[in-house]
């Protein structure tokens, strides 16, 4: 008895000697706040949700028994938050840089100090992810670099980047109990997933990297991680974590599914940047088929999506006003089914919007073609408009 009372006293130290020096920093958002969120995400995407999540392509297979983003580069460093309450931080730019990183294959390390002195939320106290999401696709906020602003585990003045090349085009949350296929469509689809748990237990607190964590489910979160990757045999999330490369299996663990309160998932994705053009003219018997852009003078930037036939589609990121997009796809002759979906965000009176354009014809093909792309009518009262492809 006096051995077992020993045990319980020790690990109750190690998680209070733990606790102190490592932030978590989650605070739960009201059902007011949450119901909030919502509302402003579906108002930002109005009726493109559908239209959204067509011309997204997926990085990997929501079916396959085991997933893990690090393996198909899609994963950026583990951080430390050190001691400042600012996981919230740490997991918005864990899937935020994710995104970015599939999309553009280059890597990213971004200020969470920004987000600490800046964003909507109580810097070193506490915050929430999804306001961090909010903020930046609403608004005209770059984000810093980290070594233009580098953390230092504190909140200090405000800095606001100018420039930056992270362009949030879209966020989302998963809603309650939401189901393990579920979370890996979007995982697959989006980049690592924001989620929130309850860390203080000793499985997580003093995870050594070896096992499975598993952990009893509590009305209580406290801690934010993302989700990188899965594995069915293990019944368990693979989890990055904020606690630097001392925690778990350098700085990530498995967690058990439906363990630990695991839940209030959440993406975000990035825009692709401006795409190099490709020329495969020296392959034979296929003619170029160009569709130009230039922004107009509310586009901060557009995204081109372009399936033609049952191939996979190729997406174009444009990002500057004054420049004469080609993005084209080489075709063999014949008739070919084109369709087209355009994103773009306008920015009045430092505020974003999305539009959406699309495009879904048959196309015959018999030699190089150009056609300049124009937004013609709208579907209704909606944000969708009917892409016009006028020959040039």
């Amino acid at each position: 008895m006096k051995k077992l009372l020993t045990f319980v006293i020790i690990s109750l130290i190690s998680i209070a000697i733990y606790s102190q020096d490592k932030g978590r920093g989650l605070i739960k958002p009201s059902k007011e706040d949450y119901d909030k969120s919502i509302q402003l995400k579906s108002s930002f995407i109005g009726d493109g949700e559908k239209l959204y999540a067509r011309s997204k392509t997926e990085f990997g297979d929501p079916n396959a028994a085991r997933f893990d983003l690090r393996e198909i580069n899609g994963v950026t460093k583990v951080k430390d938050q050190g001691s400042c309450g600012s996981c919230w931080a740490f997991t918005s730019l864990a899937s935020i840089e994710s995104s970015y990183k599939l999309l553009n294959n280059k890597e990213l390390d971004l200020s969470e100090q920004q987000l600490v002195n800046c964003s909507p939320n109580n810097g070193c106290t506490g915050g929430w992810y999804f306001k961090v999401f909010e903020w930046l696709a609403y608004n005209d906020k770059g984000v810093n670099d980290e070594l233009e602003l580098p953390y230092h585990q504190n909140k200090s003045g405000c800095v606001i980047a100018p420039e930056s090349d992270v362009k949030i085009a879209n966020w989302g949350t998963l809603p309650h109990g939401s189901s393990i296929a579920e979370v890996k469509k979007s995982l697959v689809k989006h980049g690592a997933i924001s989620a929130a748990l309850f860390s203080r237990n000793t499985s997580f607190m003093n995870h050594d990297g070896t096992g499975v964590i598993e952990a009893s489910n509590s009305e209580i979160i406290d801690h934010a991680v993302a989700i990188i990757g899965w594995d069915d045999t293990k019944g368990a999330w693979l989890i990055k974590n904020s606690w630097g490369t001392d925690w778990g299996d350098n700085g990530y663990g498995w967690l058990k599914y439906n363990s630990a309160s695991l839940g209030y998932f959440a993406w975000a994705d990035v825009f692709k940047e401006d795409s190099e053009k490709e020329n495969k003219k020296s392959e034979e018997e296929l003619f170029e088929v160009d569709f130009t852009r230039t922004l107009g003078s509310l586009q901060v930037y557009e995204e081109l999506y372009i399936k033609v036939d049952d191939k996979e589609p190729e997406i174009f990121g444009m990002n500057k006003k004054k420049t004469r997009y080609h993005n084209s796809v080489y075709l063999p002759a014949g008739e070919h089914r084109i369709e087209l979906i355009s994103k773009s965000i306008l920015s009045k009176d430092k505020k974003r919007s999305i539009l959406f354009g699309y495009f879904n014809n048959n196309m015959k093909i018999e030699g190089d073609k150009t056609y300049k792309i124009s937004y013609k009518s709208r579907e209704g009262n909606s944000n969708i408009f009917y892409l016009e492809l006028e020959e040039i």
